[in-house]
């Protein structure tokens, strides 16, 4: 049995909407480059990494977007919002001057190594942040700034020359490789080896669900695809996404990135709306049921939430709640929620993982990438690059003086 189960009742997918798709080229570099970067670096990074780990407690993850997502992702899924022991990850993404003035002000500064990444070695913010970082650092007396920094960007970057100049770690993102793409490279993989969070596991969950998917044209991965294309093309213009888990809150934030990014080009798109369970049943389900029917809904399900508890046997209020563990109350308001919009007419999938472990989650973002490629495919779109942020980028550079 596989990392991910499906349970796709009521969701079809039209034989001509699966025609569209060339499986001879789909499953390809060309098509899906982020496969061949699968598996790169590891042995060096666990090299690199070992001394780091034996030196500092926090790593500070310089980057924004596809730079920060996943390893976010990544940290929350295993260890969720709280990590309570061991070394830790911390994340400088927005140049929100408060936010960074809190972190400046409590980061234990020398117990911390900082990551720096982007793919273009020139994102405004990360450049920004790095800059502040670096100036404080030597504000401070650090002279030995060579253990104190790992690069990951692309190869011939200005962060490419400044690794070499201070003698510090530089890992590459593959050129072939979007930053939205990249969780699996040294971007995600790591921050994931200085928490611990094992490299070779995150890349085998990957490994195996795209082998489980190439092999079979009918997995349910296409299947469900195709059905949220064939949502789409018939006015669904919104796709839900609906963990009824914390731990997998950023992850559906990854999720939007890669899903709006790669597909809104040309006119075209599908919006996506994270939500969490069962939170947001507080908030967006009475949009979900008697709103516009304008939506596709995606749940994931956690079955074993690794910790538990189990409530009195006479409780306050509500007596019917007595004995049962915290795990039966969020289980039952999700399959709640999912029957009540199947009732409603409303197409919903489910997806399920035992719980939360490196594999599983390699395999979900894996899982992803892919069904983003497809519905490219089908949508008739370049999933890479995203020339609509950049042309707001140029004129946040012109404003700033820059060319």
């Amino acid at each position: 049995m596989g990392y991910v189960r499906y349970d796709l009742k009521g969701i079809k997918c039209l034989p001509e909407t699966l025609k569209k798709l060339d499986f001879s080229s789909l499953f390809t570099r060309e098509k899906m480059p982020f496969i061949g970067a699968f598996s790169v670096h590891i042995k060096e990074i666990k090299e690199t990494l070992r001394r780091f780990k034996e030196i500092y407690d926090n790593m500070f993850v310089i980057g924004i977007g596809g730079s920060s997502l996943g390893i976010q992702s990544i940290y929350e899924g295993i260890y969720g919002k709280h990590k309570i022991t061991g070394r830790k990850l911390y994340f400088l993404e927005n140049v929100d001057p408060f936010n960074i003035h809190q972190i400046f002000q409590s980061a234990p500064w020398d117990r911390t190594v900082y990551c720096v990444i982007s793919k273009s070695g020139s994102t405004l913010e990360t450049v920004s942040i790095f800059n502040l970082v670096l100036y404080e650092m030597k504000r401070r007396g650090f002279t030995d700034l060579y253990k104190r920094f790992i690069f990951i960007s692309g190869k011939n970057t200005p962060f490419y020359s400044i690794a070499k100049e201070l003698g510090a770690p530089f890992f590459e993102i593959p050129e072939e490789i979007g930053g939205r793409f990249s969780v699996l490279t040294p971007v995600g993989l790591i921050p994931a080896d200085f928490v611990d969070i094992d490299p070779y596991a995150l890349v085998g969950g990957g490994m195996e669900i795209l082998e489980e998917i190439s092999q079979n044209k009918e997995h349910e991965a296409i299947i469900l695809t195709c059905a949220e294309y064939e949502s789409y093309i018939n006015g669904r213009n919104i796709n839900v996404m609906m963990p009824y888990s914390d731990s997998l809150r950023k992850f559906s934030e990854w999720w939007v990135q890669l899903w709006a990014e790669s597909l809104g080009k040309d006119g075209k798109g599908q919006t996506p709306l994270p939500a969490v369970g069962t939170v947001d049943q507080h908030s967006l389900l009475q949009l979900f049921m008697d709103g516009p029917d304008d939506k596709f809904y995606q749940f994931i399900k956690v079955e074993n939430f690794g910790s538990d508890f189990i409530l009195p046997k006479k409780t306050q209020v509500l007596d019917f709640i007595a004995g049962k563990r915290i795990s039966d109350i969020i289980h039952a308001e999700f399959e709640g929620t999912v029957e009540a919009l199947r009732q409603g007419g409303r197409p919903v999938a489910v997806l399920e993982v035992s719980r939360m472990t490196p594999e599983v989650m390699g395999a979900l973002f894996t899982l992803y990438m892919v069904k983003t490629v497809v519905m490219a495919e089908l949508m008739g779109v370049n999933p890479y690059g995203q020339p609509g942020v950049e042309i707001g980028k140029k004129i946040a550079k012109r404003k700033l003086g820059g060319v």
